[in-house]
């Protein structure tokens, strides 16, 4: 089974059927995000990914995170960018705070844009889901570092076998767009 957080109205959902997957839950906090989603067929759970708890969902063998990017991209207000020390901060107290389990969230809810925590998710359902065996994350360039703390946090507290981070070019795929994403 596939999990899909913020996932929109459907383009990961879309590729991930193109190679195959099937059993696809979405979820998404934009009802207009999830009617268009499922009026081409994906399934979506409409509400905040907050409401879920991985532990919770044995089944999910691949999680697909995609959390928004307004404040990261340079196109927005930057606050993600400005507040990355905090990011990279909660990123840690995820990891290595097992005295107290919540301080990452307290950190994470301490940025101005509340939207800029989100990235956060991805470490915490890929370290929470008890079966998961694959991982893809997508965002702005401008998380870059954030996923390169992450996969190093999976490859060396939690025996991912293997990790990486690259930057795509929507146009070297054949998209008409010079869009660059960092999975």
């Amino acid at each position: 089974k596939v999990l899909e957080g913020f996932a929109g109205p459907g383009g990961l959902s879309e590729g991930a059927r193109m190679v195959g997957l099937t059993g696809m839950l979405g979820i998404d906090l934009n009802a207009d995000a999830c009617a268009t989603a499922g009026a081409a067929g994906h399934r979506r759970f409409c509400g905040s990914i907050r409401d879920f708890e991985p532990a919770d969902l044995p089944g999910v063998g691949v999680w697909l995170s995609a959390p928004p990017c307004p404040s990261f991209t340079v196109a927005g207000k930057g606050t993600g960018r400005a507040e990355y020390p905090t990011v990279l901060t909660a990123l840690d107290q995820m990891t290595w705070s097992p005295g107290d389990p919540d301080a990452w969230l307290r950190t994470a809810e301490s940025v101005t844009d509340p939207r800029t925590a989100l990235v956060l998710e991805t470490l915490r359902f890929a370290v929470d889901l008890p079966n998961v065996q694959t991982i893809v994350a997508e965002q702005v360039p401008a998380v870059e570092g954030i996923w390169i703390e992450m996969a190093a946090e999976l490859a060396t507290n939690f025996q991912f076998s293997y990790v990486n981070v690259v930057t795509v070019r929507a146009s070297d795929l054949g998209a008409a767009t010079r869009r660059e994403r960092t999975f």
